[in-house]
């Protein structure tokens, strides 16, 4: 697992279009690539590539 200081590619799913916005531009402030996807289906397509996914 990579440390907290390193930046990491993160998967964020969420359905909500603004939550996912704003924690989007958030993580992207602390370093991170971000990728969005608003479903699990979705999500499924591009998971295999992430350090973290962040799901709501």
């Amino acid at each position: 697992m990579k440390s907290i200081e390193s930046s990491m590619k993160i998967l964020l799913v969420d359905d909500a279009q603004l939550e996912r916005m704003q924690l989007q531009i958030r993580l992207k402030q602390l370093g991170h690539e971000v990728e969005v996807a608003a479903s699990g289906r979705e999500a499924l397509a591009l998971y295999p590539t992430f350090d973290l996914s962040w799901c709501s």
